[in-house]
């Protein structure tokens, strides 16, 4: 079986991806319809216990029990040289001023979803040479609002761990929950968390048999 983990094992740049589960609401449901995943949600930690996340109530700050509290459990992935101090502070930057600004959710996004990544993926190639040719106006990170994903992505992209041509590529209004933890740009399958110590994780979960961040980087060292 997959790892179980603690809180106190997470790292900031840590992503959380939530697992639906029978409380789940009916924004979730079609979340899950639509991508094909069980994972309806994401949020990115910044350390010291607190998790930001791109909620329908707008952008929040929210500690990571609480994250935990609303979800049978959740898979954390982490990009192990992704998150050098630097870009540890430029994270919690990018972060508090998202949240000073009032982020509200791109409820209009999570509707149009679908549309998007199909007409993203049928025009990236025209995207990039426009971008390289300097036809592309360039989009900042930092925006009125997100939905949860598309901010996570946005982290990286705002740290620039994703620079901004592989921006073009990596339209943060293209990746879905489950879309993080099937790229390892985001990051590789850490464990798991909940707050029940009797929980199972189904087996049917798309990380359970997977081989966990330690399995891939720790061996090596």
């Amino acid at each position: 079986m997959s790892k179980i983990l603690s809180t106190s094992d997470l790292k900031a740049g840590d992503v959380i991806l939530c697992f639906e589960n029978s409380k789940f609401d009916p924004l979730g449901k079609k979340i899950q319809k639509v991508t094909g995943s069980e994972y309806v949600h994401a949020g990115i930690f910044l350390g010291d216990n607190m998790v930001v996340e791109s909620m329908t109530s707008g952008l929040t700050k929210e500690s990571i029990s609480n994250v935990i509290a609303r979800y049978d459990h959740v898979a954390i992935i982490r990009r192990h040289d992704a998150w050098c101090e630097s870009n540890i502070v430029l994270l919690r930057y990018f972060a508090e001023k998202a949240l000073e600004t009032g982020c509200k959710y791109n409820f209009s996004g999570v509707m149009k979803f679908k549309q998007s990544k199909q007409l993203h993926e049928a025009t990236v190639i025209q995207q990039l040479e426009d971008y390289f040719s300097g036809n592309m106006v360039q989009k900042s990170p930092l925006k009125h609002q997100y939905f949860c994903s598309e901010f996570v992505v946005d982290c990286f992209i705002a740290t620039g761990f994703i620079d901004q041509s592989a921006a073009v590529y990596y339209n943060s209004e293209t990746f879905a929950p489950g879309d993080l933890g099937k790229d390892p740009t985001f990051g590789y399958f850490l464990g798991y968390i909940s707050d029940d110590e009797n929980y199972q994780v189904p087996e049917a979960d798309e990380f359970y048999n997977q081989s966990t961040w330690e399995d891939i980087f720790e061996s090596k060292t």
